[in-house]
């Protein structure tokens, strides 16, 4: 075998391993989502009164939750960084379908806030599943966590394709941004003082 060869050989087998690892990551990802926010609330006493001993238990076990978390991330990150060079996967993504599975994730966060979360019909889209659930995992998170003190927290998503391009709406009733933070809202890391929400995301792409 040539030298050529052997590289595209090795090229074939390492696409496959990065693909491998990225499945298994993304599988991991929505059952530790669902352990960590179980975690969080029992710390909380969302469930009952715990004593110090379990709420400090709790704590330790979500810390380490949230550590395999960001590697499970750091992988999916390093799988999107790699396709990002080439051209967009052939298979259209279900959006509804991707959103079930975001909400299955938060079902403890949704049940112990007694969110109301609706999904609009919503069009296929072509683009990267995983970065996509992250998306709308944040999203979702934050419309529960950031609702107006005294109201139930009520998501919607709607959708529109539009000739190729496509856009989706996350709307919520959370406490908004304040008019001078609006400016900074895409910074890496920035958040405002008040740890507060958009009352509606947009998401824009190509069909």
């Amino acid at each position: 075998m040539d030298a050529r060869a052997q590289r595209r050989r090795d090229a074939v087998r390492s696409d496959g391993v990065r693909r491998d690892a990225a499945s298994v990551a993304h599988d991991i990802r929505s059952p530790l989502a669902t352990v960590s926010s179980y975690l969080d609330l029992i710390a909380e006493g969302a469930f009952g009164p715990v004593s110090t001993d379990t709420r400090s238990a709790a704590r330790r076990a979500a810390e380490a939750s949230s550590r395999v978390r960001s590697l499970v991330e750091s992988t999916l990150l390093l799988h999107a960084e790699t396709m990002a060079a080439r051209s967009l996967p052939e298979g259209a993504i279900d959006l509804r379908a991707l959103l079930r599975d975001v909400t299955d994730a938060l079902g403890a966060e949704i049940a112990a806030t007694g969110a109301e979360v609706t999904v609009e019909p919503l069009p296929l889209v072509r683009g990267d599943q995983s970065q996509l659930f992250r998306v709308f995992e944040n999203l979702v998170q934050n419309a529960l966590k950031y609702a107006r003190p005294g109201e139930t927290p009520c998501v919607t998503i709607t959708g529109r394709a539009d000739g190729g391009r496509v856009e989706i709406a996350v709307h919520d009733r959370g406490v908004g941004i304040p008019q001078e933070e609006l400016s900074r809202i895409f910074e890496r890391f920035h958040q405002t003082d008040s740890a507060s929400t958009r009352k509606a995301g947009k998401i824009s792409g190509r069909r």
